[in-house]
């Protein structure tokens, strides 16, 4: 009998704790507990323009904050605490090691250019905790194999083949002269990749040949600097200009060429930066009619108005007026880190559970497929996924071109051709 009762009672706690465990798995034990995320950024410094956009993950958080948490785990609250790296790659260890052991952050979204995320590379895995990082190309990244990182971005890759793409469409569709081709970069480490694939895909398509300058300059290069850079250039004589630019030498670029008088009958310009409305304020309404707006300047942009995007559609009409009522800053990167956002909320769901393990196992098995309401970049098409090593797929860069007068002037999308919204202009 003692036998027999030891037996049902033994028999009774292994149901126990399996039923335990299976509650624990759907998120019954962390019933009311609150998430918290660190918001990392360049909020300041050269690189704030990135930082500026951490607030499109506050706004996603707010609004699931607001229908009741996450209700796998009882309605779970999500916090966050924002931290600057000031656009410094020497603050981002600490700012990073502050976060987990002192704000004790469940996951981590990353708002900074590649230069500050290649920094944190050493404590991605080190301290366990989920990172996506938004804005960052992050090329050099991919060869570490890191668990715990991912990027929310455009591929070094796709920027580069994306500029060739641009080209050979002018080409093909409106007969724009490639006989001399000038390439301008940046020497920071990712521009310098971009280059690698402009070169690639230019000798796919038998244009390397074309190329009659290729040219680098420094990203610390001032004014006076950039404007014999630029003489070269204009020496050159091209049908076509690649710039790869840095966020820190763009004011300056656009200056020495007003200075100089460097008017390329073709500019693809890869830095996105020129397709916010901020673009407007650093340069002024002078520069920017005279060299950019309805000029035959193309140049990437991570998000349209336009776009034919649902999902984006309906963030868009709720976004933009709340990023107004906070008087905080829009560009077009906070959509990025509202998709990050969503990435993280929707495992959360899933899974039940904060736990950083359990978190980002499901990251990195995660697929979000077009027409789900979680997929609000259409960046990202068919789906949203991660290979191994944290790089992104289905990513497309659309090609767009400001056009317009002095008092009204927007960002017209040009390519790909079935989402273009203006036909490009090609001549002053």
């Amino acid at each position: 009998m003692f036998y027999l009762h030891c037996k049902k009672s033994l028999a009774m706690m292994v149901s126990l704790l399996f039923l335990l465990t299976l509650m624990t798995g759907y998120g019954f034990a962390e019933k009311g507990s609150t998430i918290k995320v660190g918001l990392l950024g360049a909020m300041t410094g050269a690189y704030a323009l990135y930082g500026e956009a951490l607030p499109g993950a506050e706004f996603v958080f707010s609004e699931i904050n607001a229908s009741g948490g996450i209700k796998s785990m009882g309605g779970a609250k999500i916090e966050w605490v924002y931290a600057d790296t000031a656009s410094s790659s020497t603050k981002v260890l600490s700012e990073m090691e502050r976060l987990v052991d002192a704000e004790k952050v469940d996951a981590i979204i990353f708002s900074s250019p590649t230069a500050e995320v290649m920094a944190g590379a050493s404590l991605y895995d080190k301290l366990q905790i989920p990172v996506i990082s938004t804005i960052a190309t992050s090329e050099p990244l991919f060869k570490y194999n890191l668990k715990y990182w991912r990027m929310l971005s455009i591929p070094s890759d796709e920027y580069g083949v994306s500029v060739i793409k641009w080209l050979k469409s002018l080409s093909d569709e409106y007969r724009v002269k490639v006989k001399r081709i000038a390439i301008a970069t940046a020497e920071v480490p990712w521009l310098l990749t971009y280059l690698d694939y402009e070169k690639e895909e230019l000798k796919k398509l038998g244009l390397d040949k074309n190329i009659v300058l290729d040219l680098r300059y420094s990203d610390k290069s001032e004014l006076e600097g950039m404007s014999s850079i630029l003489l070269k250039i204009k020496a050159s004589n091209p049908d076509i200009l690649i710039v790869n630019d840095a966020a820190s030498t763009f004011p300056h670029y656009w200056r020495a060429a007003h200075n100089i008088g460097l008017y390329p009958p073709v500019t693809l310009y890869a830095l996105t930066a020129i397709a916010y409305p901020r673009a407007r304020a650093i340069l002024g309404d002078d520069l920017m009619m005279q060299h950019v707006v309805s000029k035959p300047v193309f140049f990437g942009t991570i998000a349209h108005e336009n776009t034919p995007h649902k999902a984006y559609q309906n963030l868009q009409k709720k976004i933009v007026p709340w990023v107004t009522k906070k008087r905080r800053k829009m560009n077009d990167y906070i959509y990025i880190n509202t998709q990050a956002a969503y990435a993280f909320a929707k495992v959360w769901e899933m899974k039940g559970t904060k736990d950083p393990k359990v978190v980002n196992d499901a990251l990195r098995e995660l697929e979000i497929p077009d027409g789900d309401p979680a997929l609000v970049m259409p960046l990202f098409r068919p789906s949203l996924k991660w290979l191994p090593n944290g790089k992104v797929l289905n990513a497309r860069l659309p090609c767009a071109q400001w056009q317009g007068s002095l008092k009204d002037h927007k960002v017209e999308l040009i390519f790909p051709k079935e989402s273009r919204t203006a036909k490009p202009i090609l001549s002053r």
